[in-house]
């Protein structure tokens, strides 16, 4: 069954004093497009999030964030202070100073709190202790996820499913009226002639004028054509398999059929029909947009 592309899961992680929280939001997009938001000292989990999101996901968005809380002290831990950078922003700081002529002395805060300036170190296992963990904790919301879209594209398919058939039952009607229009305009054009000018009524001229007609109004090739993508789309709503781009053309190519047939026919119910089938492409269309 097709998957939706939107999307929510979260976890939360208690080791020692620190508690992690995590929590992944999927999107509709074109393309699969990873935003991730962690803690520097957590920079090594990056590689494995992406990996496993690419392995999980082909489109959306996908919003992770990581969140860390000091729930107390750790006697294990210690900070390190990377000099060597805080030398350079200290220096890139007093040249804007000089530069612009800013009077306000530089503060600890400014220095302290640049990013990769101060690091807190954990003890190589415990370190990697953290990082297994996460990664369990990662990998359960990512499958939550998995299958909180799973059941949306279920419930999209059931919805856009009913919407085909729908359309289905609408062109066939149309196919059925194509003859009567025919019929109803050879009628027509009979008695106007008779109003006008019986005496020059000729019956192979009248055929040859309802079989013009017939043919220039005649829409067989894009009934056939719309309903074997109709067919098309009722099958690929049941695919396992990312299907959403197919779905988009498929509906493109059901939406041109559909104006032909508005263009060839000139009866009054058809373009009524025609109207109706367009919306209720749009309707689908929308739907479409959010499919995996």
């Amino acid at each position: 069954m097709i998957k939706s592309m939107t999307g929510f899961g979260e976890g939360e992680l208690i080791i020692g004093s620190v508690r992690y929280r995590v929590e992944i939001r999927t999107l509709n997009n074109k393309f699969l497009d990873i935003r991730l938001k962690m803690p520097n000292d957590l920079s090594n989990l990056e590689i494995y999030v992406h990996n496993l999101v690419k392995d999980t996901f082909s489109r959306g968005r996908v919003d992770i964030l990581f969140n860390r809380q000091e729930m107390a002290s750790d006697p294990n831990r210690r900070i390190n202070v990377d000099w060597s950078l805080a030398g350079q922003y200290v220096e890139v700081y007093r040249q804007i100073k000089e530069r612009f002529d800013i009077q306000q002395p530089i503060s600890l805060i400014n220095i302290s709190g640049a990013p990769g300036v101060m690091q807190i170190e954990q003890p190589e296992e415990e370190a990697e202790a953290v990082r297994n963990r996460l990664e369990n904790t990662i990998r359960q919301i990512v499958v939550s996820v998995k299958e909180m879209r799973a059941v949306e594209g279920g419930k999209l398919a059931d919805e856009m499913k009913q919407r085909m058939i729908g359309l289905k039952e609408r062109i066939d009607t149309i196919e059925v009226r194509v003859p009567l229009v025919v019929e109803q305009y050879k009628t027509r054009l009979e008695q106007k002639i008779r109003d006008i000018a019986p005496q020059q009524l000729d019956e192979a001229r009248l055929t040859q004028e309802v079989c013009y007609f017939a043919d220039r109004s005649d829409i067989t090739e894009e009934i056939v054509r719309l309903n074997a993508h109709i067919g098309q789309f009722l099958n690929f709503i049941t695919s396992d398999e990312p299907v959403g781009r197919k779905l988009d053309f498929l509906l493109q190519e059901m939406n041109r059929e559909v104006n032909t047939i508005g263009s060839k026919s000139s009866d009054t119910a058809i373009a009524l029909d025609v109207v109706e089938m367009k919306a209720e492409l749009e309707k689908i269309r929308e739907q479409v947009q959010n499919v995996e």
